[in-house]
């Protein structure tokens, strides 16, 4: 099942230590983080983040 991961940087929530390690151990997926967000990805970039999620659907 394809995975798609997207994180804010700036998450003080969820490290990013941690998304890295989900990375790593979910085989095929795909990290994509966003520089100018924090743990509220939809508040700080929900043009960005729509962007990103709409193209995990459709593929």
């Amino acid at each position: 099942m394809p995975t798609w991961i997207i994180h804010g940087k700036k998450d003080v929530v969820v490290s990013n230590d941690l998304v890295r390690i989900q990375h790593d151990e979910i085989c095929g997926s795909k990290l994509i983080q966003l520089d100018e967000s924090g743990h509220g990805i939809v508040y700080d970039q929900l043009e960005l983040f729509n962007k990103y999620f709409f193209n995990a659907v459709r593929a």
